[in-house]
């Protein structure tokens, strides 16, 4: 058990690379601490190990807990987006509240279209259009 992360499934999958081109993978599903926050990713079966399951999972913890810890977000969620080549993609559901609470409106996001700072600009600019039509 980590200190930011439970392993919570592990099962045998096949991950597809594009066209008819597959490798074998081993999925894994961790709950992130102390949000709770469920991800999974997938580790190539071929160099599955315990200190790879690790590292990845704590990237991805990582991830996921600085997103939920940003000012007036009140939820992340991990998703699975679908790219224009039909290939999956991890993605997040950032869920950003109004300052008083009384509105929510949610961002989705390809992981991999996260910058440095994980998306704050779009977090703080959504949380901005929640109080202004607050104030109509």
């Amino acid at each position: 058990m980590a200190a930011t992360f439970d392993v919570v499934s592990q099962y045998p999958g096949v991950q597809t690379l594009g066209g008819a081109q597959t490798q074998d993978v081993v999925f894994v599903g961790i709950n992130t601490k102390p949000s709770g926050i469920y991800v999974e990713f997938p580790v190539l079966k071929t160099a599955y190990k315990a200190s790879v399951v690790n590292a990845a999972a704590l990237g991805w913890a990582t991830i996921a807990e600085t997103l939920a810890a940003e000012q007036w977000v009140s939820d992340v969620q991990w998703t699975q987006l679908v790219t224009a080549g039909s290939q999956l993609q991890p993605g997040w559901v950032i869920t950003v509240e109004s300052t008083s609470g009384q509105s929510a409106a949610q961002l989705t996001v390809a992981n991999s279209d996260l910058g440095p700072k994980l998306d704050a600009a779009a977090i703080l600019a959504l949380h901005k259009q929640l109080d202004e039509a607050e104030a109509l």
